[in-house]
């Protein structure tokens, strides 16, 4: 859940985040080395609390060898998790649907596909892009209008 309220951050990167600063969380994408600034809603920053660490802002590498062991085992609970006859989700899920999920959410209740693309970090692609300074404060917004839509 945290990775989605962070806007589908990835396991790597969560794993890494050092630190909050002015109530956002900045971060280099391990993908392709671009910056990004997420707003802490309140549901992240519970999550946050609940599992600080000693040396990075969350506590996984306080148990775990390395995020890939960390991912691999949050995997196989998603799986088993998958598998509950309450569930019945019959894909194989991983931790990155919770980027593929705030996307298919925020596009359903009227997100601009631009939002989108800027939320996720898939803006920057075209000529038009290098003449927008994309406002932040939007991708702030849809955040909560998609976490608002979940807790429904």
């Amino acid at each position: 859940m945290l990775s989605f309220y962070l806007i589908g951050i990835n396991m790597k990167d969560m794993i890494y985040l050092e630190g909050i600063e002015e109530g956002r969380i900045y971060y280099i994408r391990s993908k392709d080395k671009r910056q990004y600034s997420v707003l802490v809603q309140p549901e992240a920053m519970e999550i946050i609390e609940r599992h600080r660490g000693k040396k990075y802002l969350l506590n996984t590498l306080d148990k775990y060898d390395d995020y890939r062991n960390a991912t691999s085992i949050i995997n196989k609970r998603l799986k088993d998790i998958a598998q509950l006859e309450d569930c019945k989700i019959s894909k194989k899920i991983t931790t990155y649907y919770a980027r593929h999920s705030w996307a298919t959410i925020a596009s359903r209740i009227g997100i601009s596909w631009d939002t989108i693309r800027y939320a996720l970090g898939h803006a920057g692609g075209s000529v038009t892009d290098i003449y927008i300074d994309y406002d932040l404060e939007q991708v702030d917004e849809a955040n909560r209008k998609v976490i608002d839509f979940i807790k429904k």
